[in-house]
């Protein structure tokens, strides 16, 4: 059996070598015995280079600087073709550290085409730019795009910061890593002036080219998109949109020329990326944007601001709107070149991730065609929560006297972008003195303001009113002849004084109208003389009396001077009544609390052993006033001390086993150890000194005690009425009490 097993199997490998052979002699030459085979090998990150470079290359960028980045990038693989082949720059790190502010700006249609003409596309939202080459053939290389960045004056802080930008590239292979540039910013405070070169001056050419000045996304929702769009020239505005790059239809066409024009795309989809470019037409010129993408939000409620929330505040004045009226156009008021802080709440804060604030000019309608930007350089401050729900941000604002709009963006987690109107921002000129003649501006001039009252129609010192004490009153002018005043709406009167210069009276409104605001006041100058001296420091007294007055007449009209002035004046007939009692019994201040704890005790029938009261009487009996007892221990030193009254009567702590020593002038010494209820002294020949004035004080004012005690009580019970009963509450308990103090005493009295 195994044998023929062996027979089968030998069998078998003959069969197959001989098929093997017979199949190699039909498929192979032996004249070429080669043997060609082929493979698929994926390319690698090195079959795609990539840099960036930058110009102008500087080791530090400051605010307002164009600089160009340049994406070199090819493809030396062998291969095929590449389809969809992906150049993406990022300039979405330029914000400093624990700050939302953005250092970058992108410069419209500053991007050039890659390869093949492919266009590229704009996310302003990410910050992110993408080349999608449709077909990039193998062995392409030496290929380049380029965009411009622009530095802003956003983050004001003077330290040294970091941004940076990087590309890198996608294809169906692999994804590249970054390859970034870092570079440094930092804000000047004042920019250098260029040194001046002599030239023959040429005219210089006006810029008529219409052009898109800026393309905001000032809106995105789960299911919509506003787009800000403003060019150099009216136009009309035609926008196309669609969820590829290559299959834009017309979906927007604005219906008149204008500056400005506000897009709105209704009814998206949520979660969903979108493409749009825009035509811009003039009477004779047409222009095509780049193409810009968005991604709607997710299905969720965007974030809005607080009605009626808005507070702006310089100097330490409220200067907007709404803090006393409530408006649907809020609207803050600021002085050129002075520190205005802007505080607003957000409903909810929970999602947010990052909130910017805006100043906007509101005359772009009207602005010249060179206007490159719709956000003016505003100094603004990064944006602070300082509690839950309520930001601040501080504005110092170069800008020229006008009108503005402040905004702010807020974009949550859920991808909402909201830019949201929080009101009106007037600036305003300062007040400011200039000579007549020369018109240089008059340093040290000596403002005294007065603001008009409704109440008492006519104009009142600044210090009567308690809005306005914070205000310096009079101010003087600075170097350049201006002054850091800040005033709330209403209408004011200003003094202006010189030594110098003639006295100027004039009347201004701070307003919104036309023509209000801070005055520019013309001085005519004058020689000094006496009478001019003393016409100058004769004002100076005569505004300090006028101030002082004014804030009397304020004071005396004011509900909380009145409540204040009333509480002093009952508690000032309560403490002389209290007083008038103690003078009536004798007893001196020092020894008031032991007076007062012993007859509460006896009034309340409280047993105590703590006050121990005693009388000093002469040989007939007599008591005897102003007596000194001293309690001494056992080292005669002085434990207790108190005086007797003109009763004899006297109030002294206790202590185990003192030693009763008794002094009066023109008595023998008492002294002998214990306590003592009644203790006699003997007469001596020492004469008596007596004060009849401080005797008929305390005639007088121990006489009155019952008259200023039920005054006291009347004016209380008065005051129910108009203070209520819980503000006169604690005056009754006073006055109560002090009357079961005085019937302790008269009772006390009688019993020795």
């Amino acid at each position: 059996m195994l044998y023929v097993m062996k027979i089968n199997f030998n069998f078998l490998k003959i069969s197959c070598i001989i098929i093997i052979s017979l199949f190699i002699a039909t498929n192979i030459s032996f004249a070429d015995p080669q043997v060609a085979i082929t493979g698929t090998v994926n390319p690698t990150k090195a079959n795609f280079p990539l840099s960036i470079s930058v110009s102008p290359s500087q080791s530090e960028y400051n605010q307002n600087s164009v600089i160009t980045y340049t994406i070199n990038y090819g493809n030396t693989f062998g291969g095929s073709s590449l389809s969809n082949f992906t150049i993406v720059a990022n300039w979405s790190k330029d914000n400093p550290v624990n700050s939302s502010v953005d250092i970058l700006d992108y410069i419209d249609n500053s991007a050039t085409k890659a390869y093949a003409n492919t266009p590229a596309v704009v996310d302003l939202n990410n910050k992110q730019i993408t080349w999608t080459i449709s077909n990039f053939p193998a062995n392409t290389t030496n290929q380049s795009v380029s965009f411009q960045l622009k530095t802003n004056s956003n983050y004001k802080d003077p330290s040294l910061v970091q941004f940076s930008v990087s590309a890198h590239i996608i294809n169906s292979y692999i994804t590249t890593p970054d390859v970034s540039i870092t570079q440094n910013y930092s804000y000047l405070s004042a920019l250098p002036t260029p040194t001046p070169v002599l030239l023959t001056p040429t005219p210089s050419p006006v810029q008529n080219d219409l052009i898109f000045n800026q393309i905001n996304f000032v809106s995105v929702t789960d299911n919509s998109a506003a787009i800000d769009v403003i060019t150099s020239k009216p136009t009309i505005i035609t926008l196309y949109q669609g969820k590829s790059p290559n299959e834009l239809t017309k979906t927007i066409e604005t219906s008149q020329s204008s500056l400005l024009n506000h897009l709105v795309l209704n009814n998206l989809q949520s979660q969903t990326k979108y493409y749009v470019q825009l035509v811009a037409q003039s009477d004779s010129e047409e222009i095509t944007s780049e193409i810009f993408t968005f991604q709607t939000a997710q299905n969720s409620t965007p974030p809005s601001v607080q009605k009626y929330s808005l507070l702006g505040i310089s100097n330490n004045i409220i200067t907007s709107s709404n803090s006393l009226v409530k408006s649907n156009s809020p609207l803050i008021e600021a002085t050129q070149n002075i520190p205005l802080a802007v505080r607003f709440n957000i409903s909810s804060t929970s999602n947010i991730k990052s909130v910017l604030l805006k100043v906007i000019n509101s005359n772009i309608l009207g602005a010249s065609t060179q206007k490159s930007n719709l956000y003016d350089a505003a100094e603004v401050e990064n944006m602070i929560e300082v509690e839950p729900g309520v930001f601040t941000a501080k504005i110092k604002s170069s800008l020229p006297a006008g009108s503005y709009f402040l905004n702010v963006t807020i974009i949550d987690k859920s991808g909402n972008i909201q830019e949201i109107s929080l009101g009106k921002l007037i600036i305003l000129s300062p007040l400011k003195v200039i000579d007549k003649n020369t018109l240089s501006p008059i340093e040290g001039a000596r403002i005294f303001l007065y603001k008009y009252s409704t109440t008492f129609k006519k104009y009142l010192s600044l210090t009567s009113y308690s809005d306005l004490i914070s205000i310096n009153n009079p101010v003087e002018t600075k170097r350049d002849g201006t002054t850091s005043l800040v005033l709330p709406p209403g209408l004011y009167k200003a003094s202006i004084s010189d030594l110098n210069y003639k006295d100027q009276i004039v009347y201004f409104k701070i307003s919104t109208g036309k023509g209000d605001g801070y005055p520019t006041v013309l001085m005519q100058n004058q020689p000094v003389s006496v009478q001019t001296s003393a016409l100058y420091y004769g004002g100076i007294i005569r505004d300090f009396i006028i101030s002082q007055k004014d804030l009397f007449i304020q004071a005396a009209n004011s509900y909380r001077i009145f409540n204040l002035v009333t509480n002093f004046s009952l508690s000032l007939f309560i403490l002389l009544a209290i007083l008038s009692l103690l003078i009536r019994a004798k007893i001196h201040f020092p020894y008031i609390h032991y007076f007062i704890f012993y007859h509460f005790s006896n009034s309340l029938r409280i047993k105590q052993h703590a006050i121990s009261a005693g009388k000093i009487i002469d040989e007939n009996g007599n008591p005897i006033k102003q007596a000194e007892i001293y309690l001494l221990n056992a080292r005669r030193t002085v434990m207790r001390h108190t005086r007797s009254n003109d009763k004899g009567l006297y109030y002294v702590a206790n202590f185990v086993a003192p030693i009763t020593l008794v002094v009066k002038e023109g008595y023998e010494p008492f002294n002998e150890p214990g306590i003592f209820s009644s203790i006699t002294l003997k007469k001596s020949n020492k004469p008596l000194v007596s004060n009849i004035g401080k005797h008929l004080l305390e005639i007088t004012l121990g006489g009155s005690f019952e008259f200023l005690l039920i005054y006291s009580i009347s004016l209380e019970i008065a005051f129910v009425a108009i203070f209520g009963f819980l503000q006169t509450f604690p005056y009754l308990i006073i006055s109560l009490l002090t009357v079961l103090l005085w019937i302790s005493y008269v009772r006390y009295w009688h019993e020795v």
